[in-house]
């Protein structure tokens, strides 16, 4: 139950997120991002549009692969996924897919194909996971950065949401405090997961819209970490306040 009201809202939400991000990128239709959750693709082709999620990238594949395809009018058509899918190519092969559609799963006899503009030498021209370096590293890659006249926007990014990291899940915690003291002991057990999902996966995408302006130049680096974090200390403020006058 939880993945069939949950999914479509949550693909939908991705789609938004990723459209809101084509306004300020060089390219639109295709869009590339590494993040603690994995690899993330947006590419579009053929009046298709395909949202790619993989754990981890080995060579000339990607592994457990979730896509999510829409057609032009942005409604979302099927999802499939893979343990295992060959991008060496433009033709990208999925083994062994499974196809979701109409709550239901359908495990495919033969291996399924899709078109993409990446394959895996673009892939890595591309990508750099800054999740796998530690501070040191950074301020490393920073000064290598400089040197070669490179931007180090998206590693001064990344070092202030690890200095940050402890504030936000205090507030977190502070926040998830108020909303379990406020809410009615009553309510079924599935209303509690459901929101707090919710909740997690709107603040994940806010965030991230942060990091865009900032990365962009709309607004300081240090402000797109830190105005969202002054945002929820607000409404955990205001929520303890409320509580206090109970």
């Amino acid at each position: 139950m939880v993945i069939t009201i949950f999914y479509p809202f949550s693909s939908k939400l991705k789609f938004i997120y990723f459209e809101f991000k084509n306004i300020y990128s060089k390219d639109g239709k295709y869009l590339k991002h590494f993040s603690e959750n994995g690899l993330w693709i947006k590419d579009e082709i053929n009046n298709k549009i395909y949202i790619i999620n993989g754990s981890e990238k080995k060579d000339d594949f990607l592994t457990n692969v979730f896509i999510s395809e829409f057609d032009s009018d942005f409604n979302l058509t099927n999802n499939f996924s893979s343990k295992k899918v060959d991008i060496s190519s433009n033709t990208w092969i999925l083994e062994d897919p499974i196809l979701f559609k109409d709550n239901k799963q359908v495990l495919l006899d033969e291996n399924m194909t899709i078109r993409s503009h990446f394959d895996s030498n673009k892939i890595n021209k591309s990508f750099r996971n800054l999740n796998s370096l530690n501070v040191i590293q950074l301020i490393k890659e920073k000064e290598e950065n400089r040197m070669l006249g490179y931007s180090s926007e998206e590693i001064d990014l990344h070092i202030l949401k690890i200095v940050s990291l402890p504030i936000y899940f205090s507030i977190m915690v502070v926040i998830s405090s108020i909303i379990m003291l406020n809410i009615k002991k009553d309510k079924p057990y599935i209303f509690h997961i459901l929101l707090g999902i919710t909740l997690s996966v709107i603040i994940y995408y806010i965030s991230n819209i942060f990091d865009i302006f900032g990365l962009t130049n709309k607004i300081p680096i240090y402000l797109s970490v830190f105005f969202p974090i002054i945002i929820l200390s607000i409404i955990s403020t205001l929520g303890l306040v409320r509580i206090n006058e109970k």
